[in-house]
């Protein structure tokens, strides 16, 4: 009787809270992970709290879904000396004290592969020029022509990230997808820089990574890169040179260093 009065008490608090079913009915699991693969950050930790049901199975989709930071990450994190002496450029040198406490709150990972510059696996960005671009001055690409300019950080956004989640996140390392879930959005900053006795362009970039601890808790980090593309010596001092000229179909940008952190400053951070 007892059992009877218990699975009674199961089927109405199941028509209570119908969207339980989800979890609970097999036929449906597979259609409730595709749909939460389409939810943000934040909008899975709220859908864990409809009810205990989603809580659990929502931590458990997170376990299965996305990455952890050892996936990637050479852990433990960059010690105090190595960031203090590492972690900023030249072109800004803050006080002794300042930088002590800016090393200590910043908390970074090397990503495997890309522990010291000079000595890290080639990951190569490939960019498809498009028609439009070809045949065009610096200054019409970067200057007068903004549209140009968007759509040239957005193909290289995009060659970046699959770049990244082709070459740190082969198919047969089975973390492939596990890291689309994870790594969003490239946004990069493209510049010309003076390299050696050329110009190079030359540029950072950084993505929301999130990455799953015990207890399927979602944590957001910071992966960014730095980046290469080719010499563009000769076309910068020829003020009428193309750009592009018509004749090239890719422009191929080189990735020569990962990191991840807890904080967005890349462009200060060198680590």
């Amino acid at each position: 009787q007892s059992e009877s009065m218990a699975g009674l008490a199961g089927e109405e608090q199941n028509e209570e809270n119908p969207l339980g079913d989800i979890f609970i009915k097999q036929g449906f699991l597979t259609i409730a992970d595709k749909i939460l693969l389409y939810l943000d950050v934040g909008s899975l930790i709220t859908c864990r709290s409809v009810c205990h049901t989603w809580n659990g199975n929502i931590r458990d989709f997170i376990s299965r879904k996305f990455l952890r930071l050892e996936d990637f990450a050479l852990l433990p994190a960059m010690s105090h000396e190595y960031k203090y002496v590492h972690m900023f450029t030249t072109q800004y040198c803050p006080e002794h004290d300042e930088l002590a406490e800016m090393a200590a709150k910043l908390v970074c990972y090397h990503v495997r592969g890309f522990k010291e510059k000079g000595t890290n696996k080639v990951v190569l960005a490939k960019v498809k020029i498009r028609p439009i671009w070809k045949n065009k001055t610096v200054q019409q690409l970067f200057g007068r022509e903004r549209e140009s300019l968007l759509q040239i950080k957005e193909a290289i956004n995009i060659a970046l990230r699959e770049a990244v989640l082709r070459d740190v996140f082969p198919a047969t390392s089975g973390l492939f997808k596990k890291a689309e879930n994870s790594i969003g959005k490239f946004e990069n900053n493209v510049k010309f820089t003076i390299l050696f006795s050329g110009r190079s362009i030359l540029g950072s970039a950084n993505a929301i990574v999130a990455v799953t601890q015990d207890g399927g808790e979602l944590v957001l980090q910071h992966f960014w890169i730095t980046f290469q593309g080719p010499c563009v010596r000769d076309r910068l001092l020829e003020r009428f040179a193309p750009f592009f000229p018509e004749n090239e179909d890719e422009v191929v940008f080189k990735i020569d260093y990962m990191c991840v952190s807890n904080e967005r400053r890349y462009d200060d951070y060198k680590c």
